[in-house]
């Protein structure tokens, strides 16, 4: 179970950067390099706040542009020189605000620049300065302390990096997971430790074995979910279920949705495919709240889906590189899913998403394609009809009724 599959072309491509955060002011300094793979184009495109500055480029022609999809960020996109056959780093020195703070820190594709991820995937090593030795470093690469810097390398091809630190970080085991959390024995914290590994074994029987060490850091932000990258989950340490009465099933929920995105993952996607990563897992994390709390809990989760789907949760397929709405993700999503599910039956959907993990170059086109084979044409013309309708009004469940007459 891999959380990205680079293509050939990007295999070799290699990240570093050399930073200094000031805590106090939110605000971090760095230089960056890329080195391409020598067989890719010669356009690279990085992802970075519109809010940085850019102080120097060097190794090719640069330019600034709007992020089409995201008023937070720009893309820079540089057209790197060759020397011969050897392509030349790219280097970028910038400055800028960062989500970092004396008690917190997060930072990943939105709070430094990163190639592309989708189209780019590389090996990174990170060197920070500022982070104070209270503070307990957690991220997708290995993590070693020397003076007052905190390095981070990871040989592994990946689409983005994910560094979190916060000062008392502890750790407590609940089988396979590392769970971190500064009040390892509050209730917000021993829910995750009851139903996490039971989560993480769920996906992985259907799914196949992920990364280890698999963790979990519950930390102090005020973000409702969670995000991820191999090996690593975040969540927020204070739970917030929609009620008290799904409080153990809102974070089995959480737990087994963010464990299924290392299975399907949004980076390598692309554009206007997003639902290929969180309607899926959404799917999955539901799939857990019948297996672990039973099916009556699944009834009535899927009926406050379909009570407090927002109106205008528009299409789950745009026909463009817009992504879909976070209505339509996240409500409306899994509810079709869930008419698929009792379309072809449970065994050839549970075959049909196991066999479609497995395989390369994942996209719209190409689930569709393995769902007609899994289940005819006609399911599949259906499916993409319901995921293109506009509406949000009709019931998933009348297609699915409609589709077996």
């Amino acid at each position: 179970m891999l959380a990205a599959t680079p293509s050939a072309a990007s295999a070799e491509a290699r990240y570093r950067l050399t930073a200094a955060l000031d805590l106090e002011h939110a605000r971090v300094a760095g230089h960056a390099s890329f080195i391409p793979d020598r067989d890719a184009s010669d356009e690279v495109r990085f992802v970075m706040p519109r809010s940085h500055l850019v102080r120097r480029v060097g190794g090719g022609a640069a330019a600034l542009l709007a992020d089409p999809t995201n008023d937070a960020l720009q893309i820079l996109q540089v057209r790197s020189t060759r020397r011969g056959r050897t392509r030349l780093p790219v280097t970028i020195d910038y400055e800028g605000p960062v989500n970092a703070s004396t008690s917190l820190v997060e930072m990943g594709l939105q709070d430094g620049w990163f190639p592309d991820p989708e189209r780019t995937a590389f090996s990174l090593q990170i060197k920070l300065k500022g982070l104070p030795a209270r503070f307990t470093v957690l991220s997708d690469g290995r993590v070693s302390h020397r003076g007052d810097w905190v390095s981070i390398a990871r040989k592994a091809q990946g689409y983005d990096a994910l560094i979190v630190a916060e000062p008392g970080l502890q750790s407590r085991k609940a089988g396979e997971v590392e769970i971190y959390s500064v009040h390892p024995d509050v209730e917000d914290s021993l829910v995750l430790q009851r139903h996490a590994d039971a989560a993480l074994k769920f996906v992985e029987n259907w799914f196949g074995p992920g990364p280890r060490p698999m963790r979990i850091a519950a930390v102090d932000h005020q973000r409702a979910g969670g995000y991820y990258q191999p090996g690593l989950v975040v969540v927020a340490g204070k739970r917030k279920p929609f009620s008290p009465d799904f409080y153990d099933l809102d974070a089995g929920y959480l737990m087994a949705h963010e464990f299924a995105h290392q299975a399907w993952p949004e980076f390598g996607l692309p554009k206007g495919d997003k639902w290929l990563a969180e309607c899926i897992a959404s799917y999955v994390g539901l799939r857990f709240v019948e297996e672990r709390f039973g099916v009556q809990k699944l009834d009535a989760t899927l009926d406050l889906y379909r009570r407090f789907m927002p109106k205008d949760a528009g299409p789950m397929l745009t026909g463009g590189s817009e992504e879909p709405s976070n209505g339509a993700l996240y409500f409306r999503g899994p509810l079709i899913l869930f008419a698929l599910e009792r379309r072809i039956g449970r065994p050839a959907m549970d075959e049909l998403l196991r066999a479609y993990e497995r395989r390369p170059g994942r996209s719209t086109t190409t689930f569709l394609q393995a769902l007609e084979q899994a289940g005819g044409a006609a399911v599949a013309r259906q499916f993409g009809q319901a995921m293109r309708d506009p509406n949000p009004d009709p019931d998933p469940d009348l297609w699915s009724k409609e589709a077996s007459e």
